[in-house]
């Protein structure tokens, strides 16, 4: 008898409360460093949201100096867990893990 293995990818991961609470995080969070000449600029951070919801294994992927960096990196490991993206299998919803990238515009007031 042939059974047939149905695979459906469902929403990409998402932040508690949504994208408007993920922009809240990262403003509440982010703190910017004191220098005599400020850097402005886009750093992009790579994770991993597992299958849990965890963030691991944050790296830079396009970076505009070590004090900026890590001020990213910092961040995303501050974060809650997320909602992990699922997938669905023969009817069944199952939690899958996901890369993803995020943004963060480091600009002076």
């Amino acid at each position: 008898q042939d059974t047939v293995t149905k695979i459906f990818y469902c929403p990409e991961p998402s932040f508690p409360g949504g994208s408007d609470s993920l922009v809240a995080f990262i403003k509440r969070n982010t703190k910017y460093p004191m220098l005599d000449s400020p850097i402005y600029g886009t750093v992009l951070v790579e994770f991993i949201v597992d299958t849990s919801g965890s963030i691991k294994e944050a790296k830079i992927k396009k970076g505009i100096g070590f004090i900026y960096d890590n001020e990213a990196l910092r961040v995303v490991s501050i974060m809650p867990k997320w909602n992990p993206a699922t997938q669905v299998i023969d009817n069944r919803i199952r939690p899958v893990q996901t890369s993803l990238v995020l943004k963060f515009n480091f600009v002076s007031n």
